[in-house]
Parts: structure tokens; sequence; C-alpha cells
């Protein structure tokens, strides 16, 4: 299960990531918790989508294509990963404005 939360997360870095950019994945101890981000260049999230964005059947992708329907679930099952493992999940415009960077924080 954990695994399948970060496919979800890193699935979607890629989706929405610049062509031939650099994913970011990087995991550390920070006193007694386990700290995994996830981090993209691309579009940044519009404002105030934060938090709706792990929710159920919400998502921001274009239609253009419809061969590729998105149900806005991948987070959503990331995020109830994340809680199922104890764990915190947290979406955010990366600080320099150029990205999304999905921060997972888990007490050890």
């Amino acid at each position: 299960l954990f695994a399948q939360m970060l496919d979800k997360v890193l699935a979607n870095a890629i989706d929405f990531a610049e062509p031939d950019s650099t994913i970011t994945l990087r995991m550390a101890q920070q006193q007694a918790q386990l700290v995994i981000t996830i981090s993209n260049i691309g579009p940044t999230l519009p404002q105030n989508m934060h938090d709706q964005l792990l929710e159920s059947m919400v998502s921001i992708r274009s239609v253009d294509d419809p061969q590729q329907v998105h149900l806005g679930l991948g987070l959503y099952i990331a995020n109830m990963l994340a809680m199922y493992h104890h764990g915190k999940m947290q979406i955010a415009n990366s600080v320099e404005e150029n990205g999304v960077t999905v921060r997972f924080t888990f007490t050890l």
C-alpha cells in the first residue's frame, strides 16, 4: 500500500511536469518524523485548490483528450493511504512557484 501511495503521486508529478524536467523525490528523518517530498517543475496549482485536490472526484486536468479519462481519484487514494499509515499528506506550490510539491509526514 505504501508503494501504491507513492506511485499515485509520482504518476501525477510526471503527468504535470514540463517535458524533460526532473522529478525530485526526497526522504529525510526530521526529529521523530519521516518526511517524503515529491516535487516537479510544471504548472502550479490554482489558488484555494490545495486541500480540495485531496478530496474524491476533484481534478484540474484539461479535458482536451476524451481518450484519457481522469476521475480525480489518484491524490485522494494517496491521501487515504497516507492516513492508513498514520501519516499526513500535503500538496502545495513549490517555494519557487515553478511547480508542485507533495509532502508526506509520518511519525516514527
